[in-house]
């Protein structure tokens, strides 16, 4: 999850609500914050792939609550960039 860009649809910050609303343990143990120069990165460690699905119904909860209607209507757009550029998608581009 990208905090700028749910600051730029949605007007919350991603990061502090995640914070809040979640338990300490699974942000500790199953939740990775990696800090980029323009952007805060949300990610889940190894292990959190593991429960990713019951993290991920939590995370919706979170939002459906702090939005409400306005997380309904605006839908899901298809990235026209990648969050991270992993070496190996580089190279079979190229």
């Amino acid at each position: 999850l990208s905090k700028r860009r749910f600051m730029e649809e949605f007007g919350i910050d991603i990061h502090v609500s995640i914070i809040q609303h979640l338990d300490e343990e699974i942000t500790h143990e199953y939740i990775q914050i990696v800090e980029l120069q323009e952007d805060t990165i949300i990610k889940l460690h190894s292990t959190g792939f593991a429960i990713c699905d019951e993290i991920s119904v939590r995370i919706i909860a979170i939002l459906e609550e702090l939005l409400g209607s306005q997380w309904d209507t605006k839908g899901y757009e298809e990235d026209d960039e990648p969050m991270i550029e992993l070496p190996i998608f580089q190279e079979k581009t190229r």
